[in-house]
């Protein structure tokens, strides 16, 4: 038995496949013309490459030499500013040890100091120099 019911639902069903027809062939259209833009694009591109590159090994030394330079430099400030203080008060402390007073270790831990701090300051004024 077909009834009113089963009529309508097939002519909305065949328009619904007429309106998924329709939306395939349009889908399949726009694939066809990027996959057309893309090869376009593709052979610009290998035209356009002819500049060897790097290697990604290659790549990685040359940052990881640009890294470790900037590690060694900071290293170098860090323990300049550190160590030569450090020194001066030692010899300032020898001194006072065997005279028998307590003025050598402070005098010279600032002397040391300000040796660091001038000589920092020339060490980065270098670097920037280079750059």
């Amino acid at each position: 038995m077909t009834g009113p019911d089963d009529a309508s639902q097939e002519r909305i069903s065949d328009q619904f496949r007429e309106e998924a027809d329709r939306i395939d062939q349009e889908f399949e259209s726009k694939i066809r013309d990027l996959e057309a833009k893309a090869a376009s694009a593709k052979g610009r591109a290998t035209e356009r490459d002819v500049t060897p590159k790097l290697s990604p090994e290659k790549q990685t030394s040359s940052s990881s030499l640009s890294a470790n330079r900037g590690l060694a430099f900071g290293l170098q400030l860090s323990y300049t500013l550190v160590g030569v203080p450090i020194a001066f008060f030692g010899v300032g402390w020898l001194i006072d040890r065997s005279r028998g007073g307590n003025t050598w270790q402070t005098w010279l831990g600032l002397i040391g100091f300000g040796i660091a701090v001038a000589y920092t300051i020339t060490l980065l004024n270098r670097q920037n120099a280079q750059k």
